[in-house]
């Protein structure tokens, strides 16, 4: 009979394996033997591993996938923030990348050089993407979402050029347009104003310098302070709904949030009427157009929905 070998000793003989493979040159083999490791003790250590020799096999997007796993503490060394921006690039993950460029400036020249290659190797391919980008709007809601996934493997500038377009197309969804706003927000760029068409069919004049993460926005965190205190006084499930309904609501008029400045119990109330719970939600006046821009954004949210 075979002498079963104990999970550590097991370990410790799938790293030596794993490590002579790589000398070998045979990445395959080594993440394979890796990835058992991995499976049995999921590590940061063992994370590092399996991405390397997934990278070293130029299994790109399932070192993508691995990495994003232990995504934080990629980020707080420098020599693993370097392994991780190489695999974002090798993804041709080009805004994301430069979302990480805006805190750490000094990997701006790999991402530069990374977009140059793309443009000259895979031309065509950057031109179908950038043209489908650009008229998100010519298809209904769940395709513009596929859509914009091939809009953030642009790189920077051809992004932003799309993005103004989008940006004034009525037919872009409000969800949709808000989420390519966001992108924005998180990368550097020299756009001074974006002219927008909001979802009350308004154009705006959005000063980019202003801009803040959605999750930063006052009235954002007002109101999810005030659905925490309701927890324990009304039911978890409808808490939950109530605050999905009211954040997806809040993400749909980024960055325009201020809207609600000063009334966010008044709405909470009415979205609470509206989902059927028990509300003390009354009319009056001064709440006529906080009333009809949440009628607005429930029927942008019906169509998607039937």
């Amino acid at each position: 009979m075979a002498e079963i070998i104990p999970f550590p000793d097991q370990e410790k003989q799938n790293y030596q394996l794993a490590k002579r493979a790589v000398s070998d040159k045979n990445y395959q083999l080594a993440s394979q033997l890796f990835t058992k490791n991995y499976d049995g003790h999921r590590s940061f250590k063992n994370n590092k591993l399996l991405v390397n020799s997934l990278v070293l096999d130029a299994q790109f997007q399932e070192a993508l996938i691995i990495a994003d796993e232990f995504y934080s503490d990629y980020l707080k060394r420098g020599d693993q923030f370097a392994v991780y921006l190489n695999i974002l690039l090798k993804n041709n993950k080009f805004i994301r990348a430069w979302q990480l460029v805006k805190e750490q400036p000094f990997a701006t020249s790999l991402v530069l050089d990374a977009e140059n290659e793309y443009r000259e190797k895979f031309d065509k391919q950057l031109r179908q993407n950038e043209r489908q980008f650009s008229h998100l709007g010519s298809v209904d809601f769940f395709g513009q979402q596929q859509i914009v996934q091939s809009g953030l493997v642009l790189p920077k500038n051809e992004f932003l050029d799309a993005c103004q377009k989008i940006f004034m197309d009525k037919d872009v969804h409000p969800i949709i347009k808000s989420s390519v706003l966001q992108e924005v927000q998180k990368i550097p760029n020299n756009i001074e104003i974006i002219n927008y068409l909001w979802v009350d069919g308004t154009q705006k004049k959005i000063d980019v310098k202003k801009l803040v993460a959605n999750e930063n926005e006052p009235v954002l965190l007002t109101i999810n302070q005030l659905t925490k205190n309701d927890e324990g006084t009304i039911d978890v499930q409808m808490n939950n709904s109530l605050n999905h309904m009211l954040n997806l609501k809040l993400g749909m008029i980024y960055p325009f949030a201020s809207e609600f400045l000063g009334i966010e119990k008044e709405w909470i109330e009415l979205v609470k009427s509206e989902l059927g719970m028990e509300s003390t939600f009354k009319r009056t006046e001064n709440l006529t157009y906080m009333v009809e821009l949440n009628a607005l954004l429930s029927k942008e949210l019906t169509e998607i929905m039937n």
